[in-house]
């Protein structure tokens, strides 16, 4: 059977007009626990904001979710180990933080890739400080005030 491009072209457009009959895997029913942990992160705003749990249940059971309070903190207890073990999975699989030091929980006094200033010799010390006449030098973000003479050195 010999099909031309404008067969191709009335097929594809067919094809892609056509809606399934059943739900597809987006538009699924879930089940209770997870409604809750996928409205996690909102439940444990409210807790955070005052709303006891018994309050929470009632504000679910209004959207057409019956949850009993001991179910619910299950649930979310059961959330925040899930979110724990993603976080602590991610921090093991990206051991240096590549945002700025201020921004990164697990930078220590400096990044691992930051440059080490350079440690100042006596004799660039003298150059520096002109032979004696200048009393203070930089070196490396720190101030250097001799104590004694140059000459002495």
């Amino acid at each position: 059977m010999a099909i031309t491009h404008e067969q191709i072209k009335t097929i594809r457009q067919e094809l892609n007009s056509l809606k399934p009959d059943t739900a597809t895997a987006g538009n699924s029913e879930l089940t209770v626990k997870q409604t809750i942990i996928a409205l996690a992160p909102a439940l444990e705003r409210m807790k955070k904001r005052g709303f006891e749990l018994t309050e929470i249940v009632a504000k679910l059971h209004d959207k057409g979710i019956e949850v009993k309070p001991q179910t619910l903190a299950k649930y979310l207890a059961e959330a925040r180990r899930q979110k724990d073990a993603r976080k602590n999975k991610r921090q093991a699989a990206n051991p240096h933080c590549s945002a700025p030091k201020t921004a990164c929980r697990n930078a220590g006094p400096q990044a691992a890739d930051t440059a080490q200033p350079p440690v100042a010799k006596a004799a660039e010390i003298a150059n520096r400080l002109n032979n004696g006449k200048e009393r203070r030098v930089y070196m490396g973000g720190f101030e250097i005030i001799p104590d004694t003479p140059l000459g002495e050195l």
